[in-house]
């Protein structure tokens, strides 16, 4: 990526960044668990430096979308992340591509990667955060990220092409990108249904994402009752 179009997009970026600060002055921190017997589970979320992904275990997803266990095999863990079709998948990024993708509404996909090892060693160069969830918020973390693939008519997923790094590959995904509906707000939706009490609103950048995580405390999120969540 050409340095203009780097300081294009991080302009862009460090708006929505500052107006995240100024709107939002709370403390933030996972809610505490329903219940002192709550087994806790582990998920990730990596930071790469303009998106993030949400990393979980491959076992309980593998079962309810088999899909995934016949493409990419004896995964340990997933990576999950969600973005602008054309530029997510780009050979080249341009400026007009990038600018596209945060002011209209486009066709979104996810990007999923098989990790054979831990995340923080998969990802060693990147920022990787450990969270604990309770299994209720686990389970509920894995029905959004199945509701956030798009399916055809069949009720099949829909491969649009290999992943850029990894094992991995983009399926089409439901929801359109814009300016305030990025990769980071998929995130911030997914750890919100999750149980985390992380403000959706104002997280645009993975910074803001990244923050959130590094403030909070690390004991289990309440598992709150919600209707299905919906990507």
């Amino acid at each position: 990526m050409s340095k203009t179009i780097k300081t294009g997009i991080l302009l862009i970026l460090i708006v929505l960044e500052i107006s995240a600060c100024g709107c939002e002055s709370k403390a933030v921190r996972p809610n505490t668990p329903t219940s002192s017997h709550a087994t806790p589970q582990s998920v990730y979320v990596a930071n790469h430096g303009w998106h993030t992904g949400v990393i979980i275990p491959a076992r309980k997803i593998n079962r309810e979308m088999p899909v995934l266990k016949e493409r990419f095999g004896d995964a340990g863990y997933y990576e999950f992340g969600w973005g602008d079709a054309k530029f997510y998948q780009a050979d080249e990024i341009s400026f007009g591509l990038g600018v596209r993708a945060l002011c209209w509404p486009t066709d979104a996909v996810l990007h999923v990667v098989a990790l054979p090892t831990e995340p923080q060693a998969y990802f060693s160069t990147s920022e990787v955060a450990p969270l604990f969830i309770t299994e209720q918020g686990y389970d509920r973390l894995r029905e959004f990220i199945r509701l956030s693939f798009a399916r055809d008519s069949q009720g099949n997923t829909q491969a649009t092409g290999r992943g850029i790094y990894g094992e991995s590959h983009f399926f089409r995904a439901k929801g359109r990108f814009f300016l305030t509906n990025t990769c980071n707000k998929w995130t911030a939706k997914a750890l919100k249904t999750a149980g985390l009490d992380i403000p959706v609103t104002f997280m645009f950048t993975a910074e803001s994402i990244m923050k959130y995580l590094r403030q909070a405390s690390a004991t289990p999120a309440q598992g709150t009752e919600q209707n299905s969540p919906k990507p």
